[in-house]
């Protein structure tokens, strides 16, 4: 999993310190213990203070405590010496699925003490043994309007191989993860025959776009500001990241079709100290009306699908999981990549190397 992601800037240790005392501020509040959050902070982590542990310490009394970044290798560092610190971990399904094969590093989440209504309105995919949605994001093609004008804009990965019809400097991220896929899309293989990947086709494809990828981006932060720099015209971004170029007034747009969409789980690390008030956590931030306001705080999915009528369809057309962006857009097969991540990974880092 890329650490930095599509979440936004990492804030300090000692900015998450002055957080937690913003959110203590004002009349004193009768204490009921504390839950520990692990997210990627950021502009992420600011949307989810405001939406959810804000509101829920001042209904509670339940301190949250927020810290940053969530590492697989510090959970089994914790479970195994027996000292937890942590409570709530966000990751995607790769990381539960890697942590589970390797031990017991996970609890598994109690569903039927979560709001029956809440898990009642969570799309399948949502609800995992050690896991709960926490929100969706995807990977997307993004490209200039001011390059590709109306009528020639690219609409799929094979137009973005297509250097012809739409020439200019290309990004994808540094990493086989979604750029299999899109390979595979760009040679043609349909989206619901698309798993299991054929790495040996993917990378063959792969070869032909390499001459116009003028970098592989390792921060989610840096293919947006390719776009915005003009120093690619299109390229795989995090679709969280796009509006704010908007809002700048930079020409950039998303292509929602053959997007790949993933979502992040809310986990609870075996042996948590505070494994009650984690569980209410959880539960409150399924709440359809605070997830709607996340989504207005940032452009990333709610879980809860009866958070969507509540966000305006302008708002609602930004998010990857809308109705109409997400059955345009391919599941995220994690449970394939789970066994073959290591050895893609290292077959991508040959391949770069590799004499253009």
């Amino acid at each position: 999993m890329d650490m930095t992601r599509r979440i936004g800037w990492w804030f300090s240790g000692a900015m998450g310190a002055l957080v937690l005392v913003g959110i203590l501020s004002g009349p004193a509040l009768a204490q009921k213990g504390e839950v520990v959050i692990v997210t990627y902070g950021g502009t992420a982590a600011d949307a989810l203070r405001e939406a959810h542990w804000k509101p829920f310490t001042a209904e509670t009394g339940i301190v949250v405590r927020e810290e940053t970044p969530p590492t697989p290798a510090k959970v089994k560092a914790m479970v195994e010496s027996g000292n937890v610190v942590w409570d709530i971990v966000e990751m995607d399904l790769n990381w539960i699925i890697s942590l589970q094969k390797a031990g017991n590093y996970l609890e598994k989440i109690p569903v039927n003490q979560l709001p029956a209504k809440y898990v009642a309105a969570l799309d399948r995919e949502a609800i995992n043994e050690h896991g709960i949605g926490a929100f969706y994001w995807a990977w997307v093609l993004a490209y200039r309007t001011d390059v590709f004008k109306a009528g020639n804009r690219p609409k799929s990965w094979a137009d973005f191989w297509d250097v012809k019809r739409f020439p200019g400097p290309r990004t994808l991220q540094d990493s086989p993860g979604s750029n299999m896929e899109f390979a595979l899309l760009a040679a043609g293989k349909k989206p619901d025959s698309l798993y299991p990947l054929d790495p040996d086709l993917a990378f063959k494809k792969l070869d032909e776009i390499r001459p116009s990828i003028k970098k592989y981006w390792d921060t989610g932060a840096l293919a947006p500001q390719l776009l915005a720099d003009k120093e690619v015209f299109l390229g795989s971004v995090y679709s969280g990241r796009i509006k704010h170029l908007q809002d700048q007034g930079i020409p950039v747009e998303i292509e929602w079709n053959q997007g790949l969409l993933n979502l992040d789980y809310w986990t609870i690390v075996k042996g948590a100290k505070n494994f009650n008030n984690a569980i209410k956590l959880i539960g409150y931030m399924l709440d359809p009306a605070r997830q709607a306001k996340f989504a207005k705080l940032i452009p990333y999915g709610p879980v809860n699908k009866e958070a969507l009528p509540l966000i305006s369809p302008e708002v609602a057309r930004q998010l990857p999981s809308y109705a109409e962006n997400k059955k345009r857009m391919i599941l995220y097969n994690s449970e394939w990549w789970g066994p073959h991540r290591e050895e893609l990974n290292e077959r991508w880092q040959q391949w770069k190397l590799k004499t253009k």
